[in-house]
């Protein structure tokens, strides 16, 4: 065990988390420190985080695709299956006010 030295915002941050979490402090620490690990694993850039925390949701998407957490296919409004099952109608010209 080692001590280092943190900024008080930042002890006290981690100490609120810790509690709502029931996690001892350190164990908070210890607890994103492998967040963070393991997004920089993954290729997650600080400024990709910061840009999903601000509410970018393009940005959101492209890094659970990253992981592989979303597929393309997830994003679409409409399922592909019922899109290429879709007949679309068109009202009859005798209907249209061309006049």
């Amino acid at each position: 065990m080692r001590s280092i030295r943190i900024s008080d915002e930042l002890f006290d941050l981690a100490r609120d988390e810790s509690a709502a979490m029931s996690r001892s402090i350190a164990q908070q620490f210890e607890h994103w420190a492998k967040i963070g690990a393991a997004l920089e694993q993954a290729g997650v850039t600080q400024e990709q985080v910061r840009r999903i925390l601000r509410g970018d949701m393009r940005m959101r998407e492209r890094v659970f695709m990253k992981l592989g957490l979303l597929k393309q296919v997830d994003m679409y409004l409409i399922p592909p299956k019922k899109a290429r099952n879709a007949v679309l109608k068109a009202p009859s010209t005798e209907s249209l006010d061309l006049a």
